[in-house]
């Protein structure tokens, strides 16, 4: 792989990235709050995808999962217009195929994306993703990642969808550091704005169940349904 194109590519994933965080920072993310350092951590405990010999491994992996999880997130609510691709990827185990690194799951995903984008006017994005999930490791990782980044990227933008994407990658670790302790009933929650933001967050990702958000982030179920319709 040639110098400029490797340049080219590590500038796609660094903008993907820095997109990404930025949609969180500015729905959740207080100055002064450390929550930034927890964040930055996370991105270390992310498992990297198998792509031998090159040293940004763990950033395309990263950036490839934010790409997917932004095209699998922006039309969400689309309902009855959604594309048959679009519709596929509402289901949960698509959003864990593609944080995740099984390769028999990623091969089905990709096949029955591919099937899907059949019946879909614009094959672009459902194209990339579909080939992105079927390459699983080596140089042919990045170029299809740069090619997954781009459509991301040139897509309108939905900053929710972005904010979703990070959490969907990085939720769960987060919560981890963060070592939530459930409360007593009654007692106000410590770090309530910041739980209710992470909790949001979990929730955009539309990859985790409500149990698992209650029981990540301390709180009752009552608690995050308030949260969610406020």
């Amino acid at each position: 792989m040639s110098k400029p194109i490797a340049d080219d590519y590590k500038n796609l994933l660094s903008a993907t990235a820095d997109t990404a965080c930025t949609a969180a920072g500015d729905a959740w993310m207080h100055p002064g709050s450390g929550v930034q350092d927890l964040a930055d951590q996370c991105l270390k405990l992310t498992p990297a995808a198998n792509i031998r010999g090159w040293s940004g491994k763990r950033l395309t992996a990263n950036a490839g999962r934010y790409a997917a999880h932004y095209l699998r997130l922006r039309h969400w609510d689309q309902g009855k217009d959604a594309e048959p691709w679009e519709i596929l990827l509402t289901r949960r185990d698509c959003a864990e195929t593609i944080t995740g690194t099984a390769t028999a799951a990623r091969v089905s995903l990709a096949g029955r994306l591919l099937t899907a984008m059949r019946f879909s006017a614009d094959q672009t994005a459902p194209h990339a993703l579909g080939i992105w999930l079927n390459t699983l490791g080596g140089f042919d990782l990045i170029p299809q990642t740069a090619h997954l980044c781009r459509i991301a990227l040139n897509d309108p933008t939905n900053r929710q969808a972005w904010m979703g994407a990070w959490f969907a990658v990085h939720g769960q670790n987060f919560t981890k550091l963060l070592a939530w302790e459930p409360l007593t009933v009654g007692r106000p929650y410590e770090q309530s704005e910041i739980r209710r933001g992470v909790a949001l967050g979990l929730w955009s990702a539309h990859a985790f169940t409500k149990t698992e958000i209650t029981q990540w982030c301390g709180i009752s179920r009552p608690t995050l349904n308030q949260w969610i319709t406020t």
